[in-house]
């Protein structure tokens, strides 16, 4: 009897991120099937464990007690991460700078070692009274989880909707926000050898603000201070909008004052597995051996979910800015923000296992999204006749990794006016956070003229 309570107390242990995600706060969203899914893992863990214990001698005992050590200090560091931002962005930028540097598999090799030394001068006594211990913490995990396991599935989030209503010619704007679009690096202090044709090509025939700064480096803060009352006030005289949005709840928040949203949550490691019970096993099991960005697998699961989501807003966003029985069209794009998933060799989202320097690649990524919008308005004869402006959210955040300082409020700006081409460089300092006025003002006919007249 003692033998299983250690295995399971272990195995529970195993499972503590696992844990963290199901079984704290942020639980809304989770469907009933992953509870059942954590049980299952929790029972064959610890058969495993067991049957190491029991028949794979002192060896086996000390693999699993190397092997689970290391295991463990991951799966509790990730845990600590999980609601703790700080923390999270430390542990992943030493894993990253240990891989550059060339220092982390050694390390690990280390600790292995030292651990399996340990085990064998001790020959494990210890560890049995200790997980014996903490086996009723079992209680709490296994039970919560089996009680959620039965409750109805969660109301699903509002993900898309639509408004039917009266189209009134006017003015029109396209508006995209690009993720984590840091102005030094995609402009004034770009990399050579990156290439941002789209980009570059806009701002040739358009005016450009190199001081611009957000209201914050936060997606959470700095989206809902640009669009303040936006969509509100557009409606209420007349003006149809439409969003194709990330990572905010757009289609809960706006949706009354929208006439088409479409919204996509961040994928994490926590919201990524599989829907049904055993690809849910699976993906639970996989996680153990991955985090968010990096996998011994190949493309990390939160890596493969967000491929997909980038498709598919890609394809969103193409559609959406080239509807022409709206007026105003928001979209706020997932890249260049992690995780780094744009191979520029193969053109393509096979990128794996990717530290900051892949944000360059993702900046490719986004140039690449922006000329398909681009070559989406012109098919449909919208391009001459809309209000172009790209922004970002905020700056790259890890910007000090790939050699910059940390600015991480100065983003790009760049305003294609309808009608003629114009192309200026506005060159004092301009707060991001009035481009929802200017763009009310664009959709109530005054011309880019005059709201420039007083920039220098």
């Amino acid at each position: 009897m003692r033998p299983a309570l250690a295995a399971i107390s272990l195995a529970n242990l195993f499972l503590v991120r696992i844990w963290t995600e199901l079984l704290g706060e942020q639980t809304e969203e989770i469907p009933p099937i992953w509870y059942g899914a954590a049980l299952l893992n929790l029972l064959a863990l610890s058969l495993l464990i067991w049957a190491i214990a029991r028949w794979g001698g002192f060896a086996g005992r000390v693999a699993l007690a190397v092997g689970g050590s290391l295991l463990l200090a991951k799966e509790l560091t990730m845990a600590v991460g999980h609601d703790a931002t700080a923390m999270k962005s430390f542990m992943a930028g030493l894993v990253a700078q240990g891989l550059r540097q060339g220092w982390l598999v050694p390390a690990g090799v280390v600790a292995a070692l030292a651990l399996a030394w340990v085990a064998w001068r001790t020959q494990l006594r210890w560890a049995p009274p200790l997980l014996e211990i903490l086996c009723p913490i079992v209680v709490v995990t296994a039970g919560q989880a089996a009680w959620r396991a039965t409750l109805p599935p969660p109301p699903q989030p509002i993900t898309r909707m639509s408004q039917p209503g009266k189209f009134k010619p006017g003015p029109r704007v396209v508006w995209v926000i690009f993720d984590e679009f840091d102005e030094r690096i995609v402009f004034s202090r770009r990399p050579a050898g990156l290439k941002l044709p789209a980009l570059d090509a806009l701002r040739d025939e358009a005016i450009a603000f190199p001081q611009a700064f957000s209201p914050s480096n936060s997606t959470a803060d700095s989206i809902p201070a640009l669009l303040g009352d936006l969509f509100e006030r557009s409606q209420s005289v007349g003006i149809r909008s439409g969003v194709v949005g990330w990572f905010l709840p757009y289609c809960r928040k706006y949706g009354a004052s929208l006439a088409e949203c479409r919204s996509w949550r961040m994928d994490l490691q926590r919201n990524s597995y599989a829907l049904g019970l055993f690809g849910a096993v699976g993906s639970q099991l996989r996680s153990l051996f991955e985090s968010s960005l990096y996998s011994i697998f190949g493309q990390s699961i939160t890596v493969e979910a967000h491929g997909r989501t980038v498709l598919e807003m890609e394809a969103a966003a193409v559609a959406l800015a080239g509807r022409g029985d709206l007026n105003l069209v928001f979209l706020h794009l997932p890249v260049p923000h992690p995780p780094y998933v744009y191979n520029p060799v193969r053109r393509d989202l096979s990128a794996r296992n990717q530290d900051e320097r892949g944000y360059l690649a993702n900046l490719e990524l986004a140039d690449r999204m922006l000329g398909k919008i681009r070559a989406g308005l012109e098919a449909s004869g919208l391009w001459t006749g809309t209000n172009v402006l790209v922004s970002g959210d905020h700056g790259f955040r890890q910007a000090r990794r790939i050699g910059y300082s940390l600015e991480d409020r100065h983003v790009p700006l760049l305003w294609k006016p309808a009608g003629a081409k114009q192309t200026r460089v506005v060159s004092q300092r301009f707060e991001t956070i009035q481009t929802a006025g200017l763009i009310s003002r664009l959709l109530g006919g005054e011309p880019a003229e005059s709201m420039l007249a007083g920039y220098p």
